[in-house]
């Protein structure tokens, strides 16, 4: 690639403030990337990171249970006082406590692949 030089003063002091700013520009991202490593490290780094994820996973996976299990426990009720049909109501409650139970576990599959 041929470079071009510009022939004028003017030209001349425009291209060396565009390089400059271009270097003030890999600086200021070098100083920004150290400012996030120091606070990462402060932080607690890794381990804290992960310790936060694990707590967040365990909670929601306990707070989608919960919501699963009152799901199927009010559709329950609605058979049992024979307001909607064992087979068709409780069967297809299941089914779809199932079905969203096993995305959780498929997206936490899914992330692990890339972890």
């Amino acid at each position: 690639m041929q470079k071009i030089f510009p022939k004028t003063v003017a030209g001349r002091a425009v291209a060396l403030l565009r390089m400059r700013s271009m270097h003030a520009r890999r600086i200021g991202a070098g100083v920004v990337m150290s400012m996030v490593a120091r606070a990462a490290c402060a932080g607690g780094g890794l381990a804290a990171g992960t310790q936060a994820a694990n707590t967040f996973t365990t909670w929601f996976y306990s707070f989608c249970g919960i919501c699963a299990g009152s799901y199927l426990l009010w559709t329950g009720i609605q058979c049992w006082t024979n307001k909607a049909d064992w087979i068709h109501d409780f069967g297809g409650g299941i089914a779809k406590v199932a079905g969203v139970g096993s995305a959780l576990v498929l997206a936490g599959w899914a992330f692990g692949l890339f972890g």
